[in-house]
């Protein structure tokens, strides 16, 4: 795993050797970023289901300002860490928080802060990512013109809640990618 494009591209990053975390391929995570391209710059930046953290350090490399990170694992929150000192060199000044415990509760206590983008990428077949939007609207932590990124396996159904819509939606093999935004007032 390796970060793609930006300050700290190509930078090598540490996964667990255990199966616990499913990391998000580098021809997916190139092609969300693409797709992110005009607004990773100067952004704040949510990745939930942090994993080795990649996803969000990529954003980092490509411009983002501020990257929180929601791990539950312990394990996983040292190998997000290790990655970030990793690459900070690279990446010059920019904000980090890590927030170490299960989503609901990383969400919420998120409550007081605004991202430009979250990102998440829930265990497959849990149906987490409609419970996270709930969350997420409730605790009102996505700023108006914010963007939500949802991987999920393709054949899950769709993230939903009343207060998003799917903006665009793409599949690479089983992996399935949502973006989201607020709905508009009509």
């Amino acid at each position: 795993m390796r970060v793609i494009a930006g300050l700290a591209r190509g930078h090598k990053l540490k996964a667990t050797e255990d199966y616990d975390i499913r990391p998000t391929p580098d021809r997916v995570r190139e092609s969300v970023f693409n797709m992110l391209s005009n607004d990773i710059y100067g952004s704040s930046f949510l990745d939930i289901f942090g994993g080795s953290g990649a996803v969000g350090i990529e954003a980092l490399s490509r411009g983002a300002d501020f990257l929180a990170v929601i791990e539950k694992n312990k394990k996983h929150c040292k190998i997000i860490e290790d990655n970030i000192s990793h690459v900070k060199k690279a990446l010059g000044e920019f904000k980090f928080k890590l927030i170490n415990s299960g989503f609901e509760d990383g969400i919420r206590s998120l409550k007081d802060q605004k991202f430009d983008i979250i990102f998440m990428d829930p265990p497959y077949d849990t149906g987490f990512s409609s419970t996270a939007l709930k969350l997420i609207y409730d605790a009102d932590i996505l700023n108006a013109e914010g963007i939500i990124v949802v991987e999920q396996k393709s054949n899950e159904e769709e993230p939903h809640n009343a207060h998003f819509e799917i903006v665009k939606n793409k599949r690479y093999g089983i992996t399935g990618i949502y973006f989201l935004k607020y709905k508009q007032e009509v």
